[in-house]
């Protein structure tokens, strides 16, 4: 019997501002439901290391807020962003790149494509405490062929794609393919 593999993955994105927008608008209560949200995934893997495997992808317009001093006062009530980080450090989830800005990268010019690659690597690097990224995770499942030279230049080994993308082996109900 051929084995199976299950990949697990989560994508944690918020667009730049938005944690304060919530919390400045009156929505503070969606806002520490989100926080609640990263803090999570950590603590639920406590004591299934040797078993839990997750990938998991943070947008760079998140990372971006986690960092900014002005969230992590305001929230510090909530939850310690810096902890939380730390333990996303400690981990053993396979986090996956993605662009700094959440950009639909088939949407804008490909000479932008290596800078907002290199510039979340930076941030995925210093925040979640990998020196190397084995994949990729496109901001909105926006792939295309065109993306897979410049990937394989900055050490991505595989991409999360949409399942038109792939093509079946054989003839599968549409069910199947799902």
């Amino acid at each position: 019997m051929a084995e199976v593999y299950h990949a697990l993955g989560l994508h944690m994105h918020q667009p730049l501002g938005n944690l304060l927008a919530l919390h400045n608008s009156g929505q503070r209560w969606e806002a520490r439901q989100i926080l609640w949200c990263y803090d999570r995934p950590t603590r639920m893997l406590e004591g299934y290391e040797d078993v839990a495997r997750l990938h998991m992808s943070f947008s760079g317009t998140l990372l971006k807020q986690l960092e900014d001093p002005g969230v992590r006062e305001t929230f510090g009530d909530v939850v310690n962003v810096e902890d939380f980080l730390n333990r996303y450090r400690r981990s053993n989830i396979e986090f996956v790149g993605s662009g700094l800005y959440h950009p639909v990268y088939p949407l804008c010019p490909p000479a932008e494509w290596d800078a907002q690659t290199e510039w979340w690597k930076g941030l995925g690097r210093h925040w979640l405490g990998r020196e190397s990224f084995q994949g990729f995770w496109p901001p909105e499942m926006g792939f295309c062929m065109e993306m897979i030279p410049m990937l394989k230049r900055h050490g991505y080994r595989y991409v999360l794609v949409d399942s038109i993308f792939i093509k079946p082996k054989r003839e599968m109900r549409w069910e199947e393919l799902r």
